[in-house]
C-alpha cells in the first residue's frame, strides 16, 4: 500500500535539505495567523475536525505557550517529506538522475512559495494556522499513490489515494471533490485490467471492495464531523460551512423581492428581507455587477461572505450573541434549509451563469494569476496540454497519464467550488506546482527523445 521513498539512497538529501529550508522559514518568520486561524483554534462548528483537533492535540501535549510553534514545526517536516516522497516516486518513473530529481524538488518547492511573493506572508502556508498548511502536502501525496495506481495498475495504491483523500475531506470539506477524482481512477483501473484479461471474479472483487470504501468513505466523513462537533460544542452535527457557502451564492444570485414569497411571519423572511434589502443597497448582488467576466468574477468574491455576514449581522442584533457562535451558526443552516431549495428554483439559471464565471477564475487561477496576461497565459498553456493528450506517440504515455490526472483534479476542483464558495487563489492552488511538474516532465521528456534520434 505504501511506497518507500528512502529506498533510493542517491536522492536522500533532498529530504534534509527541503527540511532545511521549511524550518529556516519558521525561524524566519515564526508563527503566522491567517483570516481562519480564530475558527480553527476554537474549534467553531463551521470548520472541518481534523486540523482543529491535531491543534487541541498539541495544546493539550505541549502546553498553551508552545502548541503553535509545535504545529508549525510539524508542518513544516510533513511539507518537507510529502514534497520529497513525490518527487523520488517522479525521478524514478520518469528516468531523472539523483541530481535533476533534487533540482526539480527545488523547483516544485519554489512554485509552492510563489504565492507569498504575491499574496504575502498568510500565503507562506507551512507555518500558518490555516489548513492548507495540511492540506497542500497531503495533496501531493494523494497524487503519489493516485498516479501510481494508474501507471501501475495497482488497486492498493488506489486504497492508499482513498485513504488520503479521507484525511483531505475531513481537514478541508472542499476536497471532498476528490472523491470524483477517486471514481474516475476505479473506472480507468477497471478498464485497464479488463482489457489485461483479469478473471471476473477479480473484477468483480475489485468492484464490491471499492464501493465499500465509498460508503465507508462518506459515512466516516459524517461521523467523524458529528462526533466531532458533539465533542466540541455539544450539537451533533456536521460541519456547517458547506450550506453557508451554497446559502451565499444563491443570496447573491437573488434579489429582495425573491424573499417575498416566504411565509412573512418566519425568522427566515424576517432575516432574509432585512439582509438581502442592505446587501441591495451595499452593491453586493447580481445586480451591481458589471463588465466582463474576469470583472464578475471579481465582484462576486469580493460579494459572497459580505453578503452572509449581512445575514449575520442581523442575527446578532435579533439575539445579542456573537456572529461566531454555534447559535448563529446554526440559524444560518435552518435558513438555508428552508429557502435555498426556493430561491435556487427561482434563480437557477442565474445561478449556473455564476458557476461558469467562477469556475472560469478557478481555472485561471489554477496555473496563472486573473489578470489579461495571466488569462491568455492560463489558456494556452491548457490549449497545449489538451493537443499534447492526444498525441499518439507511446514515448510520452507516462507524461500523458501524469498530466491527465493534474488536468482532472484541476477541472473537478474548479467545478466543485463553482457552487459555493468564491474560488480564491488558495482554494485552487493545490494544482499549481503539480501541473508545471508535468510540463517540466513533457519538456524533459522531449529533450531526451530528441538527443537520442
Amino acid at each position: 500500500m505504501l511506497i518507500n521513498p528512502f529506498r533510493n539512497k542517491k536522492t536522500r538529501y533532498i529530504l534534509p535539505v527541503l527540511a532545511i529550508l521549511c524550518v529556516l522559514l519558521f525561524v524566519r518568520f515564526g508563527v503566522i495567523g491567517g483570516s481562519d486561524s480564530k475558527a480553527y483554534i476554537t474549534a467553531s462548528i463551521r470548520v472541518s475536525p481534523l486540523y482543529p483537533s491535531v491543534i487541541a492535540l498539541l495544546r493539550l501535549l505541549a502546553g498553551e505557550s508552545a502548541y503553535l510553534q509545535v504545529l508549525a514545526v510539524l508542518q513544516c517536516l510533513l511539507l518537507a517529506y510529502s514534497i520529497y516522497s513525490l518527487m523520488v516516486m517522479i525521478g524514478e518513473r520518469f528516468g531523472l538522475s539523483p541530481l535533476l530529481t533534487g533540482a526539480a524538488s527545488l523547483g516544485f518547492f519554489g512554485l509552492y512559495l510563489l504565492r507569498l511573493f504575491i499574496v504575502g506572508e498568510e500565503a507562506l502556508y507551512c507555518v500558518t494556522v490555516m489548513t492548507e498548511a495540511v492540506t497542500y502536502p497531503v495533496y501531493y501525496l494523494f497524487v503519489k499513490y493516485a498516479f501510481s495506481a494508474w501507471d501501475e495498475t495497482e488497486p492498493k495504491y488506489l486504497l492508499t489515494a482513498a485513504v488520503l483523500a479521507f484525511v483531505l475531506a475531513v481537514t478541508r470539506g472542499q476536497l471532498i471533490c476528490l472523491f470524483l477524482v477517486l471514481v474516475a481512477l476505479f473506472l480507468i483501473l477497471l478498464f485497464k485490467m479488463k482489457r489485461a484479461g483479469a478473471k471476473r471474479s477479480a473484477l468483480k472483487r475489485f468492484t464490491v471492495r471499492s464501493t465499500v470504501c465509498a460508503v465507508c468513505y462518506f459515512l466516516g466523513i459524517t461521523l467523524f464531523s458529528c462526533v466531532y462537533h458533539f465533542a466540541a460544542s455539544g450539537t451533533f452535527t456536521t460541519t456547517t460551512m458547506g450550506k453557508e457557502a451554497v446559502l451565499g451564492a444563491v443570496l447573491y444570485n437573488s434579489s429582495a423581492s425573491d424573499i417575498e414569497v416566504f411565509d412573512h411571519g418566519t425568522e427566515a423572511y424576517r432575516f432574509l428581507s432585512a439582509a438581502m434589502t442592505e446587501a441591495e443597497q451595499e452593491g453586493l448582488t447580481y445586480k451591481a455587477s458589471k463588465g466582463g467576466v474576469a470583472d464578475r468574477f471579481r465582484h462576486y468574491e469580493a460579494s459572497h461572505d459580505e453578503l452572509r455576514e449581512c445575514l449575520l449581522d442581523h442575527i446578532k442584533s435579533a439575539y445579542g450573541i456573537k456572529k461566531s457562535s454555534t447559535e448563529a451558526r446554526l440559524i444560518v443552516v435552518s435558513i438555508a434549509d428552508t429557502c435555498l431549495p426556493v430561491l435556487l428554483r427561482m434563480n437557477f439559471g442565474r445561478y449556473l451563469g455564476n458557476c461558469a464565471v467562477n469556475a472560469f477564475g478557478g481555472l485561471v487561477r489554477s496555473n496563472s494569476i486573473l489578470r489579461i496576461p495571466g488569462i491568455i497565459w492560463s489558456f494556452l498553456l491548457y490549449g497545449l496540454s489538451v493537443v499534447f493528450l492526444f498525441l499518439k506517440n507511446g514515448a510520452y504515455k507516462k507524461e500523458q497519464r501524469f498530466l491527465s490526472l493534474i488536468l482532472l483534479s484541476i477541472l473537478i476542483n474548479a467545478l466543485f467550488c463553482s457552487f459555493g464558495v468564491f474560488e480564491l487563489s488558495r482554494y485552487v492552488y493545490y494544482n499549481f506546482p503539480c501541473f508545471y511538474l508535468a510540463l517540466f516532465l513533457i519538456a524533459y521528456r522531449f529533450i531526451h527523445t530528441v538527443k537520442n534520434t
